[in-house]
């Protein structure tokens, strides 16, 4: 097989390395941890020199120092090739570094004679986890497909991982293998034409890998058997710079960084429109994508799936049961529900009395005749003027019946009646005159006239008739006495038989004053 060399091989560009974090960026922290003791001849500040430039420029705050102890304040941290064990509170405090979802990059190598392959440190930790990885100490060859030596194989099988996504070709100098509990933890393996130094034993094998995702699914531990796919040294291959390795990296560091919104697209609307943060790398949705429009009284918003749209519960202003409070109505100003108030208004008539509500029928009256009884009879009935908006009254009940005889009507408030006057024909007092009597048609009161017969003439004092022979007796006596004086023993004008104390004003005829005798 043709194999290019160094100066064919993809090199990327190399300006992104020194371009400074983009600003308004919140940095994320890197530790190249140095607490136990990493591989002293390959210092981290200069093996990892272009390595260190990229995280950068990819806007992450880079340590190389010993600061285990506070491995929590960092995002990434990176163990390169660690020779000192691990001791339990430090696997501890690993364990709740990765629990907390941050990333961690672990690397072995092969050191120098006689501890040639120095792998306990680094198992140890693996181990003590219950990763699922632990590295191998045999390096890997491959005569048939490798880069420039035959332990620097071509690693062409990459596992289905967003890891390794864009990924196409990388060098694996290799220190070693990996071993794994699940082969879904590999990322990346050798040909199936390599095989191993010690042993012999044919590929492919895992030269990349990450925790066992079934055991830790959530963790982000990214492991490999040497410590020179990232590295920058001349003489073992600068492979940082090249495209592939570099873009491994970037993929490590952001853990499955994204590229554009169209593969953050999940295809669920309700979770709003996927975009790919530029910041982290990583695919983001934003707030419900129906979110509260400030508009009170189109009600509460809330997201339709199967529809893809925004929904509005409607009008939150229901209808509270009441009737005499009015319709409920939505006052968008003050983001209140309010009752509109009595549904009965005036109707513009008086005579049918003020409107009411009747809260028990749902419906509107009116109160009926505002002219009630005054509790007056003889002021007559009440009458509503629609015209004038007043209460008025017929007046006097009692009319004229058109009856002479039985005199003028009159009311009689007590009894609330019509009462007629006593007959306007009373009694004159006079008993001479006859009865009196009511002519309805003339409309005039009549005497039936002397009671007296022809023979007798009318004693009006003693409402008697009197013979007539009595009567000229008494002409005689009334006439004068013998002797012609005019004496107080005359007996005119006295009654017959009566003392000067019992004579009193009489006249056997009747009244004179009206000039004539029984009349």
């Amino acid at each position: 097989m043709a194999l290019p060399d160094r100066q064919s091989f993809d090199v990327a560009e190399n300006s992104e390395l020194c371009l400074p974090a983009a600003p308004g960026r919140a940095p994320r922290n890197v530790l190249f941890d140095l607490s136990h003791d990493p591989y002293t001849d390959h210092p981290v500040g200069t093996q990892y020199a272009s390595f260190i430039a990229a995280l950068r420029a990819w806007g992450f705050n880079v340590s190389i120092a010993g600061d285990f102890a506070n491995i929590l304040s960092y995002d990434v941290v990176v163990f390169s090739f660690p020779q000192s064990l691990f001791a339990s509170w430090q696997i501890d405090l690993v364990r709740s570094y990765l629990d907390a979802g941050k990333i961690l990059i672990i690397m072995a190598d092969w050191g120098p004679n006689p501890n040639r392959w120095n792998f306990s440190a680094v198992n140890g930790l693996l181990y003590n986890l219950d990763a699922g990885v632990t590295a191998a100490a045999a390096r890997v060859f491959d005569p048939t497909d490798y880069y420039s030596h035959e332990f620097w194989p071509w690693l062409r099988d990459f596992g289905d991982h967003c890891l390794t996504r864009n990924i196409t070709q990388l060098i694996g100098l290799s220190a070693g293998y990996l071993v794994l509990d699940n082969p879904d933890s590999a990322l990346v393996f050798s040909s199936p034409d390599s095989y191993l130094e010690i042993g012999g034993a044919s590929g492919p094998f895992p030269i990349a890998a990450i925790a066992d995702p079934d055991t830790h699914p959530d963790w982000r531990l990214f492991v490999l058997p040497d410590i020179n796919m990232f590295c920058n040294d001349p003489e073992h291959g600068n492979f940082f710079n090249l495209a592939d390795h570099r873009q491994f990296a970037k993929n490590i560091v952001f853990w499955c960084p994204c590229e554009s919104a169209e593969e953050c697209d999940d295809g669920v609307f309700c979770n709003g429109a996927e975009y790919c943060d530029d910041v982290t790398l990583k695919c983001a949705s934003p707030e419900d994508p129906c979110g509260d429009d400030e508009i009170f009284c189109n009600g509460v918003e809330s997201c339709d799936e199967n529809a893809d749209q925004c929904l509005h519960s409607g009008d939150p202003c229901v209808d509270d049961g009441q009737f005499c409070n009015g319709d409920e109505i939505c006052v968008e100003e003050s983001g209140a529900c309010v009752s509109e108030g009595n549904p009965c208004p005036d109707d513009g008539l008086y005579c049918n009395g003020d409107e009411i509500c009747v809260e028990a029928d749902d419906a509107c009256g009116h109160a009926g005749d505002p002219c009630g009884d005054d509790g007056v009879f003889c002021n007559g009935g009440h009458a509503c003027n629609e015209d004038e908006d007043v209460c008025e009254f017929t007046g006097f009940p009692c009319r004229n019946d058109g009856l002479w005889c039985n005199g003028e009507e009159s009311c009689d408030e007590d009894l609330d009646r019509c009462n007629d006057v006593s007959a306007p024909c009373p009694d004159d007092g006079l008993w001479c005159n006859g009865e009196a009597t009511c002519d309805e048609d003339n409309d005039e009161c009549q005497y039936t006239g002397q009671p007296c017969e022809d023979d007798e003439y009318c004693d009006e004092n003693h409402q008697q008739c009197i013979p007539n022979e009595e009567n000229d007796d008494l002409n005689d006596d009334w006439m004068g006495d013998d002797d012609g004086d005019d004496d107080d023993n005359s007996s005119v004008g006295k009654r017959p038989g009566a003392d000067d104390e019992d004579q009193g004003d009489w006249w056997p005829l009747g009244d004179l004053s009206g000039g004539c005798c029984a009349c």
